[in-house]
């Protein structure tokens, strides 16, 4: 029970983990290294992402209810989209170029959605959605065994927690003078590859949880 308790509270742990590498000096450019593009956070969430559409995927095929497979299938197809986010969809990996028009109006010059000019700056509804409707779900018994298989366990109500404050944190930070606050604003971006590894992370243990029901 110890030990179920504390995988619980992993997310926190990461969170702090990083946010104490960013905090000392020493250690600043480690954190920095570690979320680079293609670096060790991005692909450690890319392979928690996988394991979790495997077995969102498998889960699918055992579950019994026509409801519960299509919930599970549509799971694994939005993680199997921030998966390909992560991964630029190939880019990096297969150095294809891209097109000037889709360059000229990604910030990163990828053919990732997600940092479409007209997407940029609203990174918090990213988070905040999912982290909230995950939390909802968590919390509501009557959700949960409407969910059936996919229900959410209340297990991962305090990384979906964590999930949705770094999420309102960033649009509360929207709203401070950036003159005033500039340490909260140059925080709280470094943290969000982390939080990354944290929905990946949750997404694992849903379809773990899933897949145990099925088996």
């Amino acid at each position: 029970m110890n030990q179920f308790r504390l995988l619980n509270w992993i997310p926190w742990v990461l969170v702090g983990a990083f946010g104490c590498l960013l905090v000392v000096p020493a250690t600043r450019a480690l954190a920095f290294r570690l979320q680079d593009e293609n670096g060790p956070i991005e692909w450690a969430t890319v392979i928690l992402l996988s394991a979790a559409i495997v077995c969102a995927v498998l889960a699918a095929r055992k579950a019994a209810a026509r409801r519960e497979r299509f919930l599970l299938i549509a799971g694994a197809a939005a993680l199997f989209f921030v998966c390909g986010e992560e991964l630029a969809w190939g880019q990096h990996i297969s150095g294809t170029p891209i097109s000037e028009q889709w360059a000229a109006a990604n910030r990163q010059k990828e053919t990732t959605v997600h940092n479409l000019d007209v997407l940029q700056g609203k990174s918090e509804i990213w988070y905040l959605l999912p982290g909230l409707a995950g939390l909802i779900a968590a919390r509501s018994a009557g959700l949960r065994r409407w969910l059936g298989v996919a229900a959410v366990d209340a297990s991962l109500a305090p990384g979906l927690a964590l999930v949705a404050l770094y999420a309102l944190a960033e649009l509360g930070a929207v709203f401070l003078p950036h003159d005033r606050f500039a340490s909260v604003h140059s925080a709280l971006p470094p943290l969000g590859e982390t939080i990354e590894l944290v929905i990946g992370w949750l997404a694992l243990l849903w379809a773990r949880a899933a897949r145990a029901r099925t088996a």
